[in-house]
């Protein structure tokens, strides 16, 4: 089964208990650099105190530290790689605790209140109103936001604009991943988004639709359908978001309670590259006549969420007379290993396969690595200029923690003096969500 990282992730957190520098570091880069020479000192317990020392300084000190392949120093490999490991957890799990964002003024244009978000939040948004065949204008907007979840203080704001959210993809590519959210106006008769969604962390839980059904054959035969869409911040992008039903609570107005059909169920969506949000329907029993309305429904989403995204550069050989070169080569980074399995010609195009294997994985990382395919992998010329492969294919998909493809390069003549880049997160936690939603009419 697969390990929740999360217990891993606080273990981290609890290993580094002990005394801790206050106050901010004068210069971080120097004082790293320090800290990862002591882990290769002559005793244990400056290695210990070190390594003690780097865990405290938290997930932002990851991009100062360098990789495991840029070391030699046995010793220095291993605690480098428990270092990075760890701290790749913890800073995925601190990714959920959901961005806030403070935003005052009197008559604010929109793209200006948007830009303030983006930069408190690094949740970037699109306007989509002019694919859409919407007037596009940027209207005033009075704000009064402090300290508000990010997707609150965006219903406001939309809400005040006469706007809403575009909820099918936003068209990115491969240069810029699509990461962003999409507005457009807010359609005749679509009630304000303000008020109506329960604000979980990163995440915006809301029900959009509820439909009652009587079987007229069977006696007390009916079901009540409900319709809950998870929307989160784009810069979270998550893997799958799973919804058991054992862990729903729903009940009427009256307190009484409204039974899922299937409690054993483990409802589950794998999330698409280009949509910031899923919907799950949940099966009901269907209430009395006498009830009026859903009182509250309690629940808790769990997801599989990519920690930060690390680049892998292999400097590529030069290929003998008959297309072929000596490989593998890998790179590790925290929980990840990058291996560069093949680099050949195949008949018309030049192909890299590359394997990446995770630290942890299991079941759920067998049924929905599909996202895998999504990640970043080019091709750099002699000039620095970026190649983008033009197709791929799977070659190992039967471990529940490696995955295998092949991508199919278009170059001419012999390439030399190229280098492969592949781009992946460098851990993968799973985080559980609680939500709360009241007062539902029923049809």
């Amino acid at each position: 089964m697969f390990v929740s990282l999360m217990i891993l992730a606080f273990a981290a957190v609890q290993q580094v208990e002990g005394p801790v520098r206050e106050g901010p570091v004068p210069n971080p880069a120097k004082e790293v650099a320090l800290l990862v020479k002591q882990l290769n000192a002559a005793t244990a317990a400056e290695r210990d105190a070190a390594e003690k020392q780097l865990l405290a300084m938290g997930a932002k000190v990851l991009p100062l530290l360098p990789t495991v392949a840029t070391v030699s120093a046995p010793e220095l490999k291993v605690r480098l790689a428990r270092i990075r490991n760890q701290l790749e957890k913890v800073g995925a799990v601190d990714s959920a605790k959901g961005s806030r964002v403070t935003l005052q003024g009197k008559s604010l244009k929109l793209q200006e209140a948007l830009a303030a978000i983006t930069k408190q939040t690094g949740n970037k948004f699109v306007d989509l109103r002019g694919n859409m065949g919407q007037e596009t204008t940027n209207p005033e907007v009075d704000l009064d936001l402090k300290d508000l979840p990010f997707w609150e203080a965006v219903d406001k704001l939309l809400d005040e604009a006469d706007m809403t959210t575009y909820g099918f993809g936003t068209g990115g590519d491969e240069k810029e991943p699509d990461n962003k959210i999409g507005i457009i106006n807010r359609p005749e008769g679509e009630l304000l988004r303000a008020g109506r969604a329960s604000y979980a962390g990163p995440f915006r839980v809301s029900a959009t639709r509820v439909d009652a059904t009587r079987d007229l054959n069977r006696k007390n035969g009916g079901l009540l359908r409900l319709s809950l869409n998870f929307a989160w911040e784009p810069r979270l992008r998550p893997i799958v978001i799973d919804l058991p039903a054992s862990d729903l609570r729903i009940v009427d107005e009256l307190e009484g309670e409204i039974a899922v059909a299937n409690p054993e169920a483990e409802m589950s969506a794998e999330v698409q590259a280009d949509i910031n949000g899923v919907d799950f329907e949940i099966p009901l029993t269907l209430p009395s006549r006498e009830v009026r309305k859903i009182g509250s429904v309690q629940g808790k989403l769990v997801a599989l969420v990519p920690g930060r995204v690390e680049s892998f550069e292999f400097a590529l050989p030069k290929l003998d007379p008959k297309g072929k070169t000596a490989l593998p080569k890998e790179q590790r980074s925290g929980g990840v290993t990058v291996q560069i399995f093949d680099w050949s010609k195949n008949v018309e195009t030049y192909q890299v396969e590359v394997r990446v294997k995770f630290d942890e994985g299991g079941e759920a990382f067998a049924s929905h690595r599909n996202w895998i395919l999504n990640n970043e992998a080019y091709l750099v010329d002699p000039k620095g200029e970026r190649i983008g492969f033009g197709s791929y294919e799977t070659t190992v998909q039967n471990n529940t923690n490696e995955v295998g493809v092949s991508y199919k390069f278009p170059l001419e003549g012999v390439p030399e003096g190229y280098k492969f880049v592949y781009r992946t997160p460098a851990a993968i936690v799973k985080l559980p969500i609680s939500f709360k939603l009241k007062d539902l009419p029923l049809p």
